[in-house]
């Protein structure tokens, strides 16, 4: 009886769903150490008889016979229901033994301020080292996870977008014994920062007028949609997208306040200075004075106020100025001309022009975005070259 079961347990045994190599061993085992009925087939050795059934029943009177075969029957019987309680375990009364625990976290949020109160539930999770890997599927937004022997997965992501993020949890175990597939799912949700630094030097903190002035705002440890800026100082502030960025307008030079704060962040203040555009440069195409020739001198229209070094899209336009034509060795001649192009008077002197010629532009006044009034620019010259034929003339 033992050799059959020994042959069952070989074959079905280690089958998928069934008994591993060392429990079919140990139950093998177990059986032949425990059953009732067992024969010793050495017991007669040593002795006169040639057989075990010699040793138990020769020269035996029936009385003395008939107890040891009732022992037998009942030896027999006993034995007969111990190997089928185990075949019927084999097929599936074998037992999910959970022999691992370990601590589970579930954190009500997983971005803290210093100050305020971390709060976790902490659990116990369990795991059965007789479950095998293959029967354990884990799946982070819609991706499977490798599974390890402690039935355990490491999901790694690179963070590329600042804000709250979300992963939807599912996993699935297959009951090696039934193949009954148990399911479970979850979400967590966990925010993303980004390391941030802030460079302030006094003489740069200056808002402009006539112009729209770019800022960023954005406080560690708290959501831009929780945070209230408000402004003093003349500063009109619009807002242009939902990750902290403002445009700033400034209605008068000054002294100006942005103050930040909600989201549990102390109201906090910046002090700015408000500016007009700085003085542009008056130009004759790229010309700011000097030597030009004669030919390129006649082909432009008039001035252009140039902003150099200005990082904002803005642009200053020329009101007027007076030309004063100084012809070699005649009498000056003026005009006055009105806006940035030559008027028709300015323009018969310009066509003039020949080497030597000298041509003044004096109060020069350009109006830039948020002046309520023109700028004077100053007085700019120019001279028409003498070439290197009228050089040689001379």
């Amino acid at each position: 009886m033992v050799a059959i079961y020994s042959e069952l347990m070989n074959k079905y045994g280690n089958q998928p769903f069934g008994l591993k190599d060392d429990e079919v061993k140990a139950r093998i085992k177990n059986i032949e150490d425990n059953l009732t009925m067992k024969i010793d087939e050495d017991i007669y050795k040593g002795t006169d008889k040639v057989s075990w059934e010699d040793f138990k029943f020769r020269q035996m009177p029936l009385a003395a016979v008939l107890p040891i075969m009732s022992k037998m029957q009942s030896d027999a019987t006993t034995a007969e229901a111990t190997l089928v309680n185990e075949l019927a375990t084999l097929s599936g009364g074998r037992e999910i033994v959970f022999d691992q625990f370990f601590p589970v976290v579930n954190a009500k949020s997983s971005y803290i301020i210093a100050g305020e109160s971390f709060e976790a539930e902490i659990s116990v999770g369990t795991y059965s080292s007789q479950i095998d890997p293959s029967n354990v599927r884990i799946n982070v937004n819609g991706s499977s996870l490798s599974v390890n022997s402690e039935g355990k997965a490491v999901y790694s992501t690179r963070t590329s977008s600042t804000g709250k993020q979300t992963l939807k949890l599912s996993a699935e175990v297959t009951n090696p014994l039934n193949g009954k597939v148990s399911k479970g799912d979850a979400v967590y949700e966990y925010e993303v920062g980004r390391r941030s630094v802030a460079v302030s030097a006094d003489k740069m903190n200056v808002f402009y007028l006539g112009v729209q002035n770019p800022i960023s705002v954005a406080a560690a440890g708290v959501s831009s949609n929780d945070l209230k800026v408000s402004a003093t100082g003349g500063l009109k502030l619009n807002k242009i997208s939902g990750n902290g960025k403002y445009e700033v307008e400034a209605e008068r030079p000054g002294e100006a306040t942005i103050t930040v704060s909600g989201g549990g962040l102390t109201p906090t203040s910046f002090d700015f200075r408000v500016k007009r555009i700085p003085d542009p440069v008056p130009m004759l195409s790229n010309n700011r004075g000097g030597e030009i020739g004669s030919g390129e001198f006649k082909a432009q229209g008039g001035l252009i106020a140039q902003l150099e070094g200005f990082d904002f899209d803005a642009r200053c336009t020329i009101q007027g100025f007076n030309l004063v034509y100084v012809p070699k060795r005649e009498d000056a001649i003026p005009a006055v001309n009105g806006g940035a192009k030559y008027t028709d008077q300015a323009q018969r002197l310009v066509q003039r022009a020949k080497p030597g010629d000298i041509y003044y532009y004096e109060n020069i006044k350009a109006k830039c975005p948020g002046d309520p009034a023109g700028r004077p620019l100053g007085s700019i010259a120019f001279k028409n070259k003498i070439s290197l034929f009228n050089k040689m003339v001379r």
